[in-house]
């Protein structure tokens, strides 16, 4: 049997019948962390500016908190193809701009500093 995995920003995966005799707990534990993160967890991105690419692994948190002196403007892009709701909280300093977007979409917000937005990303 060959497990299968779920579209969203959490990835898990869903074992087929059969395929974990005896070592179930292997995918459903790690299938339990990531729910918790994808509720509650934070990844933290401490940058000066420029792109920062997030990775699937990036993503499958609730918020993501920026931090750093920028010296120059930020664009942070969630993954193409994978959906997901997020707390962007900006708490980055200078007189620079954090952009929040999909690498090859067209959608993009402003997120100010010291302010945090609610974002969905359709991926």
């Amino acid at each position: 049997m060959v497990s299968t995995f779920t579209s969203g920003k959490g990835n898990f995966e869903k074992p087929a019948n059969g395929d974990y005799p005896g070592t179930w707990n292997t995918p459903v534990n790690t299938d339990y962390d990531g729910i918790d993160a994808t509720v509650s967890g934070t990844t933290t991105l401490s940058t000066t500016g420029g792109t920062v690419n997030l990775t699937r692994s990036q993503m499958q948190v609730a918020r993501i908190l920026i931090t750093g002196a920028l010296v120059s403007n930020l664009t942070v892009n969630f993954l193409n193809a994978v959906p997901g709701q997020f707390i962007i909280d900006n708490r980055t300093t200078g007189s620079y701009t954090t952009t929040i977007g999909v690498a090859s979409g067209s959608g993009t917000v402003i997120v100010p500093q010291s302010g945090r937005a609610f974002v969905f990303s359709d991926g």
